[in-house]
């Protein structure tokens, strides 16, 4: 499913309950359902996190993005209890402005469950 982009200046906020009817047909159509949102999304679109298998969170290799990587475990945590967490690292091995220096893995600390690792070796 493909949607339109809006304008930078204006914020397009779905109605959640709309999301989870499109969501529960989706699910019912395939065996994955792959959402991509921007980390100030999900916040609002709780609904989707509920209830998957699996959720991949990906991060880049950057201050900023360390910190909204834990925010978001944490949301995911609190919204969909059930759900195998992996975060996954962009951008690894990229030279880049505020890069952390040698961080390809991250461990996220999942109390009761194995921390999901993704990433390049060093």
């Amino acid at each position: 499913m493909l949607s339109t982009e809006e304008a930078l200046d204006q914020h397009a906020i779905p109605d959640p309950s709309a999301v989870e009817v499109l969501i529960d047909h989706l699910r019912h159509d395939f065996p994955y359902v792959v959402v991509d949102l921007p980390r100030f999304a999900a916040r609002t679109q709780t609904v989707i996190l509920t209830p998957p298998a699996s959720l991949v969170i990906v991060a880049d290799p950057t201050l900023s993005g360390m910190r909204d990587t834990m925010r978001l475990v944490e949301l995911a945590r609190k919204t969909a209890t059930s759900c195998e967490i992996t975060v996954a690292l962009n951008r690894v091995g990229a030279p880049a402005g505020g890069a952390l220096a040698h961080a390809t893995r991250v461990r996220v600390p999942l109390p009761g469950r194995r921390a999901g690792i993704a990433g390049g070796s060093r």
